[in-house]
């Protein structure tokens, strides 16, 4: 949930947000990419660590605390998976998922 209000907080309004579900044998991969404002690949690894907000003059909103994204990497860490961002300022924000498939 985190990821999809981040792109809503994030994309400006008439913007897009795409959300896919790839389920295979051997795991499931969940993206979120959107054109929002973007991150720099700088900061590629650090929106994960507690506390971390992206640059100020950026971001318009003084919502959130910094803790979404560490609490989303912890979760799926685990579950085993793993999470990336891909991207670039002005071009959007991809977040990709990959969660392993349990076999019973």
């Amino acid at each position: 949930m985190n990821l999809l209000s981040n792109s809503i907080k994030f994309t400006p309004e008439g913007g897009k947000i795409r959300i896919s579900i790839v389920n295979s044998a051997a795991e499931v991969l969940v993206t979120i990419s959107d054109n929002g404002i973007g991150i720099s690949p700088e900061e590629f690894t650090a929106v994960f660590q507690r506390f971390y907000k992206i640059d100020k003059s950026r971001n318009t909103s003084n919502n959130g605390n910094g803790l979404g994204l560490a609490i989303v990497k912890k979760m799926v860490s685990l579950h085993q998976g793993s999470i990336e961002v891909d991207g670039a300022i002005g071009e959007g924000t991809t977040m990709i998922i990959r969660l392993p498939v349990r076999q019973t």
